[in-house]
Formats: structure tokens, C-alpha cells, sequence
């Protein structure tokens, strides 16, 4: 009884033996299968973060480049807002210059457009005056003020002819004559180099890259208006065919504005006077000419 009581013991002992010996076999290979699966998913996950470095290195890079052209970027922007500047103060003094010019030239034909009308008075009153009769204090005092004004007004060199101040008299001589026609001249070679020049040259440099520009309208324009629109400056000359006594008409759109008739006629440009009577708008510099000879 004991030797098989013994014999069930050891074979109990050799079965439950035996199953530990599955069981641990068992769980040791559940671990090494969890280990490879692990070493597999570390192996992943280093290589997707190897990969994701190298990816935040070239982000890195490429936003030092953007930061690199930014900075350029900013740069040219500096340097074209300083040109823009520049560009804009010489554009304002070029306006201004431009404006002053054109206010001699008015100036100018004011002038001329008086002097011409004194020299008409003095030499009608010259030949119809049966006598010499003094002026009085008033006509003396009014001929001096005249004289200054226009002496002052001009560029003139100091020894040019100015019209008779307040030593004339009634009855005007051939010398006051003279004085007025040199004083004409003179200042129609000052409106004549005046007008030549800004015709020659642009009214304004642009203040950016100039960009395609439509082809201009044909015919000529109006460049100057006098005061009180008494008379214009248009840029039809005598090379154009312009003649004393041709009768313009100036529009604008489609809108007639005025006609007027060339009162002198010079190379590059004339200065017609406008008739009263066919004055319908005020007139403006780029108005339009229709010549109708």
C-alpha cells in the first residue's frame, strides 16, 4: 500500500511537473513574442521620428530661406519707398516749377497784349490829334505806374527799352514808338524761348515705370490760356501751316467751346485771340483745335 500510494504520489508529482513546465514554456514564449512585437514597434516609432526630424530640419531650413527673402523683401520695399519719395518731392518741385512758368508766360502775354494796345492808342492819337496837349497829373501819374509795373514785372536786363513814363507828353513821338516796338520784341523773344522749352520738354517725369500708354489724339491742343480767357497759346504753328487771321474752333469731347483767331503766328506755336461772341465755356489747357481755314 505505501509503495503505490509513493507511485501515485511521483506520477502526480511528474504530471503537475510536466504541465509547469508547458505552462512556463508557454508563457515564455508569449513574451518573447510580446518582446519582438514591442522591438518591432520601437524600431517604428524610431524611425518615424528619425523621419520627423529630418522633416523640422528642412522646415527649419525653409524658413530660413523665407526668412532670408523676407528680409530682402523688405529691403527692396525700403528702397523703393525712398525712390517713390524722391520721385514725388522732384515731381512737386517740377509741378511747381512748371506752374511758375506758366504764370510768366501768361504774364508775359498780358503784357505784350497791353503794350500792343498803348502802341494802338498812341499811334491812332498820333494821327488824329490836330495838336500836342499835355497829359494831366492823373494820365501822368497812371503812365508812370504802368511803366514801373511792366519794368518790374519782366526778366529784362536793366538797359532794355521800356515804354515813355511820365515825361511824354500829349502827342507821342517816332522814339515812344520805337521804345514800345523793342519793348514787344523783347518780350516776345522771352515768351518765345519760354514756350519753345515747355513744348520741348515733359510736363512732368513719372513718379513710377511708365506703363504702356494709349496712342495720343491727333490734332493740336490748347497749352496756355490768358487771363480772363482772352486769348490762348496753341502748339499749331507756322511749320503746321498756321497763319495770321486763320480762325480756329476749340472742343471739347464733343462740345464746341469758343473760336478764335491767330493774332500771331510763330514757328512751334500761335497766339490766337477769342472772339466774344462765340466764347460758350471757360477754357482750359488740352482743349482741343479744329482748324477750319
Amino acid at each position: 500500500m505505501p509503495t503505490r500510494l509513493l507511485l501515485v504520489t511521483l506520477s502526480v508529482l511528474i504530471v503537475a511537473g510536466a504541465i509547469g513546465t508547458v505552462f512556463f514554456q508557454r508563457q515564455a514564449e508569449l513574451h518573447a513574442a510580446r518582446a519582438a512585437t514591442l522591438e518591432r514597434d520601437l524600431e517604428r516609432v524610431r524611425a518615424e521620428a528619425t523621419q520627423e526630424h529630418e522633416r523640422a530640419q528642412k522646415l527649419s531650413t525653409k524658413a530660413a530661406e523665407l526668412d532670408t527673402q523676407l528680409g530682402n523683401a523688405k529691403t527692396r520695399t525700403t528702397a523703393t519707398e525712398t525712390k517713390n519719395t524722391q520721385l514725388a518731392r522732384e515731381l512737386t518741385a517740377t509741378k511747381s516749377s512748371l506752374t511758375e512758368r506758366q504764370q510768366r508766360e501768361v504774364a508775359l502775354l498780358s503784357e505784350i497784349e497791353a503794350l500792343r494796345q498803348q502802341m494802338r492808342l498812341a499811334e491812332t492819337a498820333s494821327a488824329s490829334a490836330p495838336a500836342p496837349v499835355a497829359p494831366s497829373s492823373a494820365t501822368l501819374a497812371t503812365s508812370a505806374s504802368n511803366a514801373n509795373t511792366l519794368a518790374a514785372g519782366s526778366a529784362l536786363p536793366p538797359n532794355a527799352p521800356v515804354p515813355p513814363s511820365s515825361a511824354t507828353v500829349g502827342e507821342p513821338s517816332a522814339a515812344d514808338l520805337d521804345a514800345y516796338r523793342e519793348r514787344i520784341a523783347a518780350l516776345e523773344s522771352q515768351l518765345t524761348s519760354l514756350l519753345t522749352r515747355a513744348l520741348a520738354e515733359p510736363s512732368a517725369p513719372p513718379a513710377v515705370a511708365p506703363a504702356a500708354q494709349p496712342p495720343p489724339a491727333p490734332g493740336y491742343r490748347v497749352v496756355r490760356v490768358g487771363p480772363h480767357d482772352a486769348f490762348v497759346i496753341v502748339d499749331y504753328g507756322r511749320d503746321e501751316g498756321a497763319t495770321i487771321g486763320d480762325e480756329l474752333t476749340l472742343h471739347r469731347g464733343t462740345t464746341v467751346v469758343a473760336r478764335v483767331q491767330i493774332s500771331d503766328a510763330r514757328a512751334k506755336f500761335s497766339v490766337a485771340q477769342v472772339l466774344p461772341a462765340a466764347l460758350k465755356r471757360q477754357l482750359q489747357p488740352g482743349d482741343f483745335v479744329l482748324i477750319a481755314k
